[in-house]
Protein backbone atom coordinates (compact mmCIF):
# COMPACT_ATOMS: atom_id res chain seq x y z
CA UNK A 1 0.00 0.00 0.00
CA UNK A 2 1.26 3.45 -0.90
CA UNK A 3 0.06 7.00 -0.40
CA UNK A 4 1.34 9.91 -2.47
CA UNK A 5 0.31 13.41 -3.50
CA UNK A 6 -0.46 13.91 -7.19
CA UNK A 7 -1.57 17.26 -8.64
CA UNK A 8 -3.36 18.43 -5.49
CA UNK A 9 -4.95 15.06 -4.81
CA UNK A 10 -3.76 12.23 -2.59
CA UNK A 11 -3.63 8.78 -4.17
CA UNK A 12 -3.86 5.79 -1.83
CA UNK A 13 -3.02 2.66 -3.84
CA UNK A 14 -3.87 -0.77 -2.48
CA UNK A 15 -2.51 -4.10 -3.76
CA UNK A 16 -3.96 -7.55 -3.10
CA UNK A 17 -7.10 -8.05 -1.04
CA UNK A 18 -9.20 -5.72 1.07
CA UNK A 19 -10.66 -7.56 4.01
CA UNK A 20 -10.81 -7.57 7.80
CA UNK A 21 -7.05 -8.20 8.00
CA UNK A 22 -6.00 -4.93 6.37
CA UNK A 23 -8.98 -2.57 6.37
CA UNK A 24 -7.73 -0.69 9.47
CA UNK A 25 -4.36 0.00 7.81
CA UNK A 26 -6.06 1.29 4.66
CA UNK A 27 -8.32 3.51 6.77
CA UNK A 28 -5.27 4.96 8.50
CA UNK A 29 -3.79 5.94 5.12
CA UNK A 30 -7.08 7.53 4.07
CA UNK A 31 -7.39 9.42 7.37
CA UNK A 32 -3.79 10.62 7.05
CA UNK A 33 -4.59 11.99 3.59
CA UNK A 34 -7.25 14.21 5.17
CA UNK A 35 -5.14 15.19 8.17
CA UNK A 36 -2.08 16.28 6.21
CA UNK A 37 -2.58 20.00 6.86
CA UNK A 38 -4.23 21.22 3.68
CA UNK A 39 -7.32 19.48 2.40
CA UNK A 40 -6.57 17.75 -0.91
CA UNK A 41 -8.78 18.42 -3.94
CA UNK A 42 -9.67 14.73 -3.77
CA UNK A 43 -8.65 11.50 -2.16
CA UNK A 44 -8.22 8.82 -4.81
CA UNK A 45 -8.48 5.22 -3.65
CA UNK A 46 -6.66 3.28 -6.38
CA UNK A 47 -7.90 -0.32 -6.39
CA UNK A 48 -6.44 -1.19 -9.79
CA UNK A 49 -4.30 -3.98 -8.29
CA UNK A 50 -6.92 -5.30 -5.85
CA UNK A 51 -8.12 -8.86 -6.42
CA UNK A 52 -10.80 -9.13 -3.71
CA UNK A 53 -13.04 -6.84 -1.64
CA UNK A 54 -15.26 -8.07 1.19
CA UNK A 55 -17.96 -6.23 3.13
CA UNK A 56 -15.32 -4.65 5.39
CA UNK A 57 -13.78 -3.04 2.31
CA UNK A 58 -17.16 -1.81 1.09
CA UNK A 59 -17.88 -0.31 4.52
CA UNK A 60 -14.46 1.33 4.45
CA UNK A 61 -15.31 3.04 1.17
CA UNK A 62 -18.61 4.34 2.56
CA UNK A 63 -16.87 5.73 5.66
CA UNK A 64 -14.13 7.29 3.52
CA UNK A 65 -16.77 8.89 1.30
CA UNK A 66 -18.45 10.37 4.39
CA UNK A 67 -15.18 11.57 5.92
CA UNK A 68 -14.10 13.20 2.67
CA UNK A 69 -17.45 14.93 2.33
CA UNK A 70 -17.22 16.24 5.91
CA UNK A 71 -13.72 17.56 5.15
CA UNK A 72 -14.91 19.37 2.04
CA UNK A 73 -13.31 17.13 -0.54
CA UNK A 74 -14.31 14.11 -2.60
CA UNK A 75 -13.40 10.45 -2.75
CA UNK A 76 -12.74 8.87 -6.10
CA UNK A 77 -12.40 5.09 -6.42
CA UNK A 78 -10.36 3.62 -9.26
CA UNK A 79 -11.45 0.11 -10.13
CA UNK A 80 -11.28 -1.91 -13.31
CA UNK A 81 -11.24 -5.54 -12.14
CA UNK A 82 -14.45 -7.50 -11.98
CA UNK A 83 -13.59 -8.64 -8.44
CA UNK A 84 -13.89 -5.01 -7.30
CA UNK A 85 -16.53 -3.69 -9.68
CA UNK A 86 -19.05 -6.47 -9.04
CA UNK A 87 -19.39 -5.87 -5.28
CA UNK A 88 -19.75 -2.14 -5.95
CA UNK A 89 -22.45 -2.77 -8.54
CA UNK A 90 -24.35 -5.44 -6.58
CA UNK A 91 -24.54 -3.20 -3.51
CA UNK A 92 -25.22 -0.15 -5.75
CA UNK A 93 -22.30 1.68 -4.17
CA UNK A 94 -21.26 2.57 -7.72
CA UNK A 95 -24.24 4.97 -7.63
CA UNK A 96 -23.02 6.61 -4.41
CA UNK A 97 -19.26 6.64 -4.97
CA UNK A 98 -17.43 8.21 -7.88
CA UNK A 99 -15.91 5.20 -9.61
CA UNK A 100 -13.39 5.61 -12.43
CA UNK A 101 -11.81 2.82 -14.45
CA UNK A 102 -8.39 4.48 -14.72
CA UNK A 103 -6.25 6.58 -12.40
CA UNK A 104 -5.79 9.23 -15.09
CA UNK A 105 -9.58 9.66 -15.28
CA UNK A 106 -9.86 10.07 -11.51
CA UNK A 107 -7.08 12.65 -11.46
CA UNK A 108 -8.54 14.52 -14.44
CA UNK A 109 -11.90 14.67 -12.67
CA UNK A 110 -10.25 16.26 -9.62
CA UNK A 111 -8.80 19.06 -11.73
CA UNK A 112 -12.22 20.27 -12.88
Amino acid sequence: MTSRPVDGAVVVAVVGEIDLDNVAEIEQHLDAALAAGTTPRAVVLDLTDVSYVDSCGLNLMVRAHQHCGAAGTSLRVVASARAVLMPLQVTELDRVLTVCTALADALAATAS
